[in-house]
């Protein structure tokens, strides 16, 4: 299985944080890396949060080159 990024918001009234957690335990039993970004506060479709100062699409784009060993130009 591919690693995989999650980024749930602990008070999305449509999806529940709990499914975030499952979803991490199903990936810590199979030993497939992961990432889990807990968004304090925020609701559903959270698209503008922040991550230590970073986008939510930064965090994603690091994690997949982190994930595919990929080497960027500059």
């Amino acid at each position: 299985d591919p690693p995989i990024l999650i980024i749930h918001g602990d008070s999305d009234n449509v999806v529940s944080f709990d499914e975030a957690e499952r979803l991490m335990e199903i990936y810590e039993g199979i030993g497939v890396p992961y990432e889990l970004h807990r968004l304090k506060g925020a609701p559903h479709s959270a698209w503008n949060e922040k991550i230590k100062g970073k986008g939510l699409e930064e965090v994603a784009f690091e994690f997949i080159v982190t994930h595919q060993d990929l080497a960027l130009e500059k």
